[in-house]
């Protein structure tokens, strides 16, 4: 099951995770009328954030790529949990049929009353290799970064906006553009995703490749 919100064990976990210490606890859903009626009977004090896609800025480019209905139940379900309290956070991949989207998605995310709106590039691996979308070039998500650089510059949205430099020019990065940015998650070994299977995986990239460093048997790594 791909989607959290369907593990019929969901609070216990929750509530598990939150004995332990963790000092984040935060849920990726796709916020579908069935997620949002799981969701709201947690408190918003359970999550540190919930986290959703968003891949498009209007009801044909989000449903083309998530499928017919997904953009009105997902932006209905944001506004319901921002009004409960929840923090919620988007995410859009970016890819051709999205790119030109970017500013209409940030004024979205405003608009829904989230805390961020994050943009990746879409991954060449699993089912978008063979998909009806495809990713942008290196030189369109550079273009693409400086465009959000400046437009955050000249209207100063009232969220945060942030955005993965995948592909940088080799001058900006010797000035020093980048040198705040911290890079991959998986830099610093700090999380792991666990599939049923037990393959242990450091990076959502090589989810699709035989590239596992460990495995979990018997809660033993």
């Amino acid at each position: 099951v791909s989607e959290p919100t369907l593990y019929p064990y969901l609070r216990e976990v929750v509530e598990f995770a939150h004995s332990l210490g963790y000092e984040k606890v935060i849920i990726n859903t796709n916020l579908s009328s069935k997620a949002l009626a799981i969701l709201q009977t947690f408190s918003s004090t359970d999550f540190s954030y919930i986290q959703t896609s968003l891949d498009g800025a209007t009801i044909e480019t989000h449903d083309y790529i998530r499928g017919r209905g997904a953009f009105v139940d997902t932006t209905h379900s944001i506004r319901q949990l921002v009004q409960n309290g929840f923090d919620v956070r988007i995410i859009a991949t970016i890819n051709n049929e999205n790119l030109g989207e970017v500013s209409e998605l940030i004024t979205l995310g405003e608009q829904l009353g989230v805390s961020l709106v994050k943009f990746h590039i879409m991954s060449e691996i699993g089912n978008a290799v063979k998909g009806k979308v495809t990713s942008v070039s290196p030189y369109e998500w550079i273009s693409l970064c400086n465009r959000i650089d400046s437009y955050i510059k000249d209207t100063k949205p009232s969220i945060n906006v942030s955005y993965q430099p995948s592909y940088v020019y080799k001058t900006d990065y010797e000035n020093g553009k980048y040198h705040d940015y911290p890079g991959c998650l998986g830099v610093e070994k700090n999380r792991m995703s666990v599939f049923p299977d037990g393959n242990c995986y450091i990076c959502s990239f090589l989810f699709d490749e035989k590239i596992s460093y460990a495995k979990l048997v018997d809660n033993t790594i």
